[in-house]
């Protein structure tokens, strides 16, 4: 994969106040180790922060890991989040097993079906 095609447009991006204003007013949905912010945006299209602090996932391979994985999951299912802006926040370690594709991908799906 050539690093222009893993990250997301700006436009799809959150800014500070964006992630504030999800975290603060958002619906929230949790799993075990993640908890995930909806807040409509008024927008045709879905935007995404991320949030992997250091003491849950102290190797920054490891948060990278989670970022792309974030990153991918959202792009797989981005059209089912049209309007909305998700912040994927990483609530606990990563230190007992790796975070992988299908475990963000059921955060993001469970929470379209509540």
């Amino acid at each position: 994969m050539t690093s222009g095609g893993a990250r997301l447009r700006r436009p799809q991006r959150l800014g500070a106040a964006a992630v504030a204003a999800a975290l603060a007013a958002g619906t929230a949905r949790r799993s075990e180790r993640f908890r995930l912010s909806l807040r409509p945006n008024g927008l045709p299209y879905a935007r995404l922060a991320l949030v992997v602090a250091k003491r849950h996932a102290p190797r920054a391979v490891d948060r990278n890991r989670v970022r792309r994985l974030a990153r991918e999951a959202f792009r797989i299912h981005q059209q089912r989040f049209a309007g909305q802006d998700l912040v994927v926040r990483l609530t606990a370690s990563i230190a007992e097993r790796p975070v992988t594709l299908a475990e963000i991908e059921a955060l993001l799906l469970g929470s379209r079906r509540a």
